[in-house]
Formats: structure tokens, C-alpha cells, sequence
């Protein structure tokens, strides 16, 4: 079942969830083969921070990449996380 999002675009890869008081949109990235969650917008903090919740299946995730303007934090709630720092 297609949905349209905000901007008018269908999309089959979001299912709509409900976080506690938030709800929201779960996303399904078929490349990297994981669902995100957007618990708090950039918008809702003012632009203080975006807070994504990500299942990730196992072997998935991110290619190695950089971010010039941002940080990132991670939390494991469950399982194991590998990151890669600088070249190590």
C-alpha cells in the first residue's frame, strides 16, 4: 500500500508508528536494510538536534562516511554496534 508523505511524494517505504506520546513515521531503507524512526525533528528542537532511532539488520548499516557540520551519538539498545573512528 503506497502512502503519500508531507510533500505529496508516494512512498511504500514508511508504515506509520506511534512512540509513547509521539507518533510519527518508520521508514524501510532497502539499501542499507534498515527502518528509522524520527523520534524528535530538527524543527521540533529548534535545530539543537535530530534524534533517529535505527534497527539495524545484521551485517547492515552505513557505509564509512564523514559529516562536516554535525556530530553523531549512538546508542545500543540492544546487540552489538560496530563504528569506525578516524581510520581506525
Amino acid at each position: 500500500m503506497s502512502t503519500r508523505d508531507g510533500e505529496g511524494r508516494d512512498d511504500e517505504s514508511r508504515t506509520r508508528v506511534g512512540r509513547g506520546a509521539r507518533e510519527g513515521w518508520r521508514y524501510y531503507n532497502p539499501g542499507q536494510k534498515d527502518y528509522a524512526a524520527f523520534l524528535k525533528t530538527s524543527e521540533e528542537t529548534g535545530g539543537e538536534l535530530t534524534l533517529i532511532e535505527i534497527e539495524v539488520a545484521p551485517g547492515g548499516g552505513t557505509p564509512p562516511h564523514y559529516h562536516k557540520t554535525y556530530d553523531e551519538h549512538f546508542e545500543v539498545l540492544a546487540g552489538a554496534l560496530e563504528v569506525l573512528l578516524g581510520k581506525e
